[in-house]
């Protein structure tokens, strides 16, 4: 039983493992453990890490359940480690690797946003963060894949569950790859759908149609920046 200090400690070092997280992530450490034990030696030639340094990640991510030391510097995969596996279904990979860049910087910065109700991101990165992502492709296809990471399993419930029965066309706003407007269709073929978003969500949503099978039902895409008039893609 751990002291309520203790726990506050632990509370308070959070960001260390969520860091750890974020570089085994990178690393691809899951992925390379999934055929068995290995040694820290191997993960750090392999990877193009520092022995040692990778090893205290490693021991701080099986403190955690996140990996396993077998034996001295080995480690295997735990079944909570598996969910940052590439092909894990439902895993929050992405958004363990998006979560702990651009916003862990913003929220260093946490009490200026408390203090003056302002978003600390422009704060740090000089602009909102949506106009910083349209300057920064690679961050902002991560995003997209961050956000579909954090809607595993909620699109299908959403479709599943609420009546659409009433309706004839559904708007999904802010819809990124439009997963859940095409769940929503394809549950209920009687309406038609409009995906609304970033211009970035808007060349995401497409991308990811054309590689689906099966491909999904059509629907307009509309794509603008925040409070600008929208202009309208057919695809």
């Amino acid at each position: 039983m751990y002291s309520p200090s203790q726990q506050l400690i632990h509370l308070g070092l959070g960001f260390m493992v969520s860091q750890a997280l974020r570089v085994a992530t990178d690393l691809n450490v899951a992925d390379r453990l999934v055929a068995g034990e290995r040694s820290v030696d191997d993960l750090a030639e392999e990877t193009h890490c520092h022995c040692d340094a990778l090893y205290r990640i490693m021991r701080l991510l099986a403190a955690e359940g996140v990996f396993s030391e077998t034996s001295a510097r080995r480690f295997q995969l735990t079944e909570l480690g598996a969910a940052l596996l590439s092909d894990a279904p439902s895993s929050p990979r992405d958004l363990i690797r998006m979560m702990n860049r651009e916003p862990y910087l913003a929220f260093a910065q946490l009490t200026h946003s408390v203090q003056t109700g302002l978003p600390t991101f422009e704060t740090v990165f000089g602009k909102p963060r949506f106009d910083w992502l349209a300057d920064h492709p690679d961050a902002a296809s991560l995003f997209q894949q961050a956000m579909i990471a954090l809607s595993q399993g909620a699109n299908e419930a959403v479709a599943e569950a609420c009546d659409f029965g009433a309706f004839s066309q559904i708007v999904d706003v802010g819809g990124g790859h439009g997963q859940l407007l095409s769940e929503i269709l394809k549950r209920h073929p009687h309406l038609s759908g409009i995906l609304f978003d970033l211009p970035a969500g808007v060349e995401a949503a497409r991308a990811e149609r054309q590689v689906s099978r099966p491909r999904p039902r059509s629907w307009p895409a509309i794509s603008s920046t925040p409070f600008q008039p929208v202009r309208t893609s057919i695809s």
